[in-house]
């Protein structure tokens, strides 16, 4: 939450009433508020504070990109979205809290001119937490059962579930929980497969261009996870992106639908479907790709990184390196970034720390203020046992980004390990502001009360952990 609690002895009003007025926090600012029906107003908001709400609606769904004049772009940083997800998350607690005092559910903020739905910004806050987990790969990131990738999608597939439950019929919100049950499962797509047949059911008969975008992204990702790929299906869906004008999607499709013929002659096509296929899951096929397209230009580096990067979410993290070595060796400019940073953390994985640091180390010395490669060192360093090392490299990301909960946990744990208990604590509660369904910083928060011997504090946090879904 924000620096000032919620007061809530100034909520009056009836329990079930239709009028409930009270005072609270939220992004920072001081807010007074009305529940009149189901709508959560904010009286007279500051311009300050319509600002930072406007900002929320940077973060675009789908369904919000079918306006082509809507005039707003996505957020460009991690940073951004971060900041973002806790400002939503700050209006999602004090909804959560109001409900308790009207015994129903709010659907609705308004502030001004401004209207958000509460299923927009559930929507919003797993769009945001989708971005982080791709910047992760699908392995364990830390000392045992942490797997920051499938963390992020789990807390993300939660507000979505709790979306689907206010609005069983949107289709948006249904789009969403499919692709990520796709992302959570790329192997067993059951589940994901279910939602798509319910949303194909909906819009049987779709009446306006968002349904028909919807329908036609739900053919598209049943198509995909056909074996082998269903191109008559890819192709009906085609069709509706161009009556949509979606390019971006109608490039997704060729890049699946290219000839066999045009495919053995054009690496840059094989590229892209390996790009699809991977984003997707399906890391086989996209490895049949990347090695078809090698077999034409063994010297583009985008397709060497882009084999490395499927083989290190294979596990497969000498085959990794391998192939970022090869994408160095021949493009030391352009991509080298990127291309090191994953060599840095396939190395790690592999238990090769020093070698990592160095890697991470080569990209800090031409952007030093990259925070996610100062975790990434700090990380190293613990498994080094250079804890002390480790929190200065956190210390550094920290600074690069306040409102990161991932440096906040890492330095936690850092302490945690010098069994600097009570510092440590205070980290994780820094992660926790940030993120109050920081899973991992809650199971943290456990271990080190219980090293100060508060156990009925420390199975408190550790409940609070399994409820995220820690260990599920």
């Amino acid at each position: 939450m924000a620096d000032h609690p919620i007061d809530l002895n100034s909520i009056n009003g009836d329990s079930i009433g239709t009028d409930v007025s009270g005072v609270g926090n939220l992004i920072g600012k001081d807010i007074h508020y009305t529940v009149k029906g189901n709508v959560f107003n904010i009286n007279s908001p500051s311009n300050d504070f319509i600002e930072a709400l406007k900002k929320i609606l940077l973060v675009q769904t789908e369904e919000e990109s079918i306006d082509k004049h809507s005039g707003v772009k996505n957020p460009s940083t991690i940073r951004d979205l971060r900041l973002i997800e806790k400002n939503i998350q700050q209006i999602l607690d004090l909804l959560k809290i109001t409900d308790v005092q009207i015994g129903t559910t709010t659907r609705e903020v308004k502030a001004g001119e401004i209207r958000i739905s509460r299923v927009n910004l559930l929507l919003k806050r797993s769009i945001v937490l989708i971005e982080q987990a791709n910047k992760y790969w699908n392995v364990v990131s830390k000392n045992s059962d942490i797997n920051m990738y499938r963390t992020k999608l789990k807390e993300a597939n939660r507000h979505l579930q709790e979306a689907n439950l206010i609005d069983q019929y949107n289709t948006e919100v249904l789009l969403y929980m499919a692709k990520v049950q796709g992302k959570l499962m790329p192997n067993n797509p059951v589940n994901m497969r279910q939602i798509l047949f319910r949303i194909k059911n909906l819009l049987d008969f779709p009446h306006s261009n968002i349904e028909k975008f919807h329908l036609a992204h739900s053919i598209f990702l049943l198509a995909i996870t056909e074996k082998p790929i269903d191109d008559n299906s890819i192709q009906d869906a085609r069709e509706m992106f161009k009556e949509l004008g979606r390019k971006d999607w109608l490039r997704q499709c060729d890049d699946l639908l290219q000839p066999e013929e045009t495919q053995t002659k054009s690496a840059k096509s094989l590229y892209k479907k390996g790009l699809v296929l991977g984003s997707l899951g399906r890391y086989d096929q996209a490895i049949e790709c990347f090695d078809k397209a090698l077999e034409i230009d063994a010297n583009d580096s985008r397709i060497w990184n882009g084999k490395g990067y499927i083989f290190g979410n294979l596990g497969r993290y000498q085959e990794a390196i391998e192939c970022f070595d090869k994408a160095l060796e021949i493009d030391t400019n352009n991509n080298s970034l990127a291309i090191l940073k994953n060599k840095g953390t396939a190395l790690h994985y592999l238990g090769r720390y020093d070698q990592a640091i160095e890697c991470f180390d080569k990209v800090l010395k031409i952007d030093s203020t990259d925070g996610d490669t100062w975790s990434g060192i700090g990380i190293s360093f613990d498994y080094l046992g250079r804890y002390d090392q480790a929190i200065e490299c956190f210390d550094k990301a920290i600074s690069t980004n306040p409102k990161s909960d991932d440096a906040w946990y890492n330095k936690g744990v850092a302490l945690d390990y010098l069994r600097k208990y009570e510092e440590a604590i205070t980290c994780y509660d820094k992660a926790i502001d940030m993120n109050p369904d920081n899973g991992i910083a809650w199971h943290g928060k456990s271990l080190c009360l219980g090293g100060l011997g508060d156990h009925k504090e420390a199975d408190s946090c550790m409940d609070k952990a399994r409820r995220l879904g820690l260990n599920a």
